[in-house]
């Protein structure tokens, strides 16, 4: 009968111990498939377990601390995860976006949302520079091309933007500096910038979500020279691309958006809309003409003058719903849609 007690205090023994709470630190990347990839280590930086988690796995930011019961035999810590995948860096991984060669250091800068990593000609890395905390960024994670980084065509600098919507400067010492101040109270869905070099100014714009919902697009122009930052903000309008048209006298700037094609002018003043009833995802414009994809109600390449006439609408001969465009050749002036 004694035995039979032991034996049985044992086992109630064993299963209060497994029952017990441990702090766990959490160390989260989002991948653009919405999955997670987590690294658990103990309180003391002990690293636990690190892979990729199975879908529902809930997390509330970067290094959150939580609290959960160990899993009894026959389940392990191997269930919640289906790859391991290592994560460089303290607090968080890389996941490249962007790459940008400058020319006058012959230096890759390579973009991943929370940080710029520069890599030699070898690709070996010089430095990483981390350009934001955030860690809930799973919606800035796709495949539509989204420019945020770019080398100065005369100086050796590298611009480019947060996923907070803040404008950055990395000098030739790789020194991070912050140009512009963060976006507070909107969650950025989409952004992109160009560079007009003949007059070093930065437009880019800002695709925003407030609490409520509601949708609206800030389009904006920093000045190099001065620092000097203007915007304008339309409500209900969502964006896909921006570019930069030469004119005979001047350039505009257009803005392809849900409700056709926005022409705005040098200080952001909107000067009308091409193609109004047409959805517009990405454009180009060469010389007079503007290239740009029209992805509803149709999936086509409309070719339009600056005065948004059309010119041609070519079909695709595939079924892809992405297009970018690129100079097919330097030496002579053809786009070439990819």
């Amino acid at each position: 009968m004694k035995s039979i007690i032991t034996i049985i205090l044992i086992v109630f023994l064993m299963n209060c111990l497994s029952a017990q709470t441990h702090q766990v630190i959490t160390y989260v990347d989002t991948l653009q498939s919405g999955d997670v990839i987590i690294t658990k280590t103990d309180i003391n930086g002990n690293i636990i377990d690190k892979g990729l988690a199975k879908p529902g796995f809930i997390f509330e930011n970067d290094t959150t601390e939580i609290i959960f019961t160990p899993p009894g035999p026959p389940e392990n810590t191997g269930d919640g995860f289906v790859d391991n995948i290592d994560m460089p860096g303290a607090g968080g991984g890389f996941l490249p976006q962007n790459i940008v060669f400058n020319q006058h250091n012959g230096h890759y800068y390579i973009y991943g949302f929370r940080k710029v990593m520069v890599c030699n000609a070898n690709m070996q890395t010089i430095k990483t520079l981390d350009i934001s905390d955030r860690d809930d960024f799973s919606t800035f994670y796709s495949d539509y091309h989204e420019r945020r980084i770019f080398v100065h065509p005369t100086q050796n600098m590298v611009y480019g933007m947060t996923i907070n919507g803040a404008l950055f400067l990395i000098d030739q010492y790789y020194n991070l500096d912050l140009l512009t101040d963060p976006i507070d109270d909107y969650l950025i869905e989409r952004s992109s910038m160009i560079h007009y070099s003949t007059a070093d100014i930065v437009y880019y714009y800002l695709q925003l979500t407030d609490e409520d919902g509601d949708k609206y697009t800030k389009v904006c122009k920093y000045i190099i020279s001065t620092g000097v930052l203007t915007s304008t903000t339309i409500q209900d309008i969502i964006a896909f691309d921006i570019e930069i048209q030469n004119l005979d006298v001047g350039y505009q700037i257009l803005l392809s958006t849900n409700n056709g094609i926005k022409v705005f002018d040098t200080s952001l003043e909107e000067e009308g809309t091409f193609f109004s009833s047409y959805e517009f995802g990405h454009i180009a414009a060469m010389g007079n003409l503007i290239f740009a994809h029209e992805t509803a109600p149709d999936n086509k390449l409309l070719v339009i003058n600056s005065s948004g006439n059309q010119v041609q609408l070519l079909s695709f001969t595939n079924t892809n719903t992405s297009v970018r465009f690129a100079l097919a050749d330097v030496t002579w002036p053809k786009i070439a849609p990819r």
